[in-house]
């Protein structure tokens, strides 16, 4: 039995990609945690893409545990959560590891994902996000925001794909760092792997994530793809909702907007953006082709890896860095940091 394991949207399009291209004829669990995939398991069950599907109940397991952790933990004091958690964890796990001959870790960051680390368990890496493989201290400072026990654990274990548990690194080759390491690194492309499919199995997956309308684009287009900044508390709510609406005023003004919001952005668009699509945020971006007829003229996002997945069905992509959050005061202040950027 083979087990994907993963906690957002593009991780489960990954685990069913990996599952229907390599795994075709073995028998499968995949398994989420942490919010934003509950929705979906039902669904996925329906489905019959995999043989068994879990949704593990851990968020109570992170608060117990791991918010002790500071950045000045010793090893003895990380070992000895480690040794809390994990027999708290083996509580909730509803398989036994010895039954399952491959972990494949799109989320080796996650709770199950160090739970797999401190079992040493060899596990099989897919990539948490396009180009994120050689980018990981990208995720570690999210990460770090979001959850700081976990984050030191990541570093602790060297997780995001860099442990030496790792058998083999399903990546995108062209959106790594130039001159990365690609020792045990196979391709994964998701747009070839999209390719690929049968009909049967790529109306499973448009099922899945309830992609049905077909947007006609054949206007002058621009997609903007949000950051979760507000989640974060990077930015407040209404400066988030302010920053893409400049960028569209600076970059797009003259072009039919499509919005697609971060899984995890809690931004209400619709106002600001009332003449714009809005399309569903929890769908994966790289399901956004078979959305719309035809090519965008612009893409536009804000320290993204998601865009570059979109790369062949943009003619021209904007992807800015997230020191951008700091010249959201005004418009002038923003057109500074943007020239010098040459970003215009």
């Amino acid at each position: 039995m083979k087990l994907y394991y993963g906690l957002t949207n593009y991780h489960l399009l990954c685990s069913i990609l990996h599952k229907y291209i390599y795994n075709m004829n073995e028998k499968a669990i995949f398994v989420a945690s942490q919010g934003i995939l509950q929705n979906r398991m039902d669904i996925l069950k329906q489905l019959k893409i995999f043989d068994e599907v879990y949704y593990l109940e851990d968020k109570f397991i992170e608060k117990n545990y791991m918010d002790v952790l500071k950045d000045g933990s010793s090893k003895a004091q990380i070992e000895n959560v480690m040794q809390k958690f994990t027999k708290e964890y083996e509580k909730i796990l509803p398989f036994n590891l010895n039954n399952i001959s491959d972990i494949y870790l799109n989320a080796d960051h996650g709770l199950f994902g160090i739970y797999i680390l401190n079992k040493k368990c060899p596990y099989i890496y897919i990539e948490d996000g396009r180009g994120i493989y050689s980018k990981w201290q990208t995720l570690d400072k999210l990460l770090y925001i979001k959850n700081h026990g976990v984050c030191i654990l990541c570093r602790y274990y060297n997780a995001y794909g860099r442990s030496n548990l790792v058998k083999k690194r399903y990546i995108s080759f062209d959106s790594q760092t130039s001159g990365y390491n690609f020792e045990n690194c196979y391709d994964f492309d998701i747009n070839n792997l999209l390719d690929k499919l049968t009909n049967n199995k790529l109306n499973k997956i448009l099922n899945l994530f309830n992609v049905k309308e077909r947007y006609d684009n054949t206007y002058r287009s621009a997609l903007i793809l949000t950051q979760r900044f507000s989640t974060y508390k990077m930015l407040s709510e209404n400066d988030c909702i302010r920053l893409y609406k400049l960028l569209s005023e600076i970059f797009a003004k003259n072009y039919k907007i499509y919005l697609k919001p971060h899984p995890a952005d809690k931004c209400d668009y619709s106002t600001e953006f009332s003449n714009a699509i809005i399309l569903d945020k929890e769908m994966p971006s790289e399901l956004i082709r078979f959305s719309v007829k035809d090519k965008f003229d612009l893409g536009i996002a804000t320290f993204s890896s998601s865009i570059f997945s979109l790369k062949p069905y943009i003619n021209k992509i904007i992807d800015i860095d997230e020191t951008i959050i700091n010249f959201v005061a005004n418009k002038e202040m923003l057109l500074k940091y943007l020239n010098s950027k040459k970003y215009l």
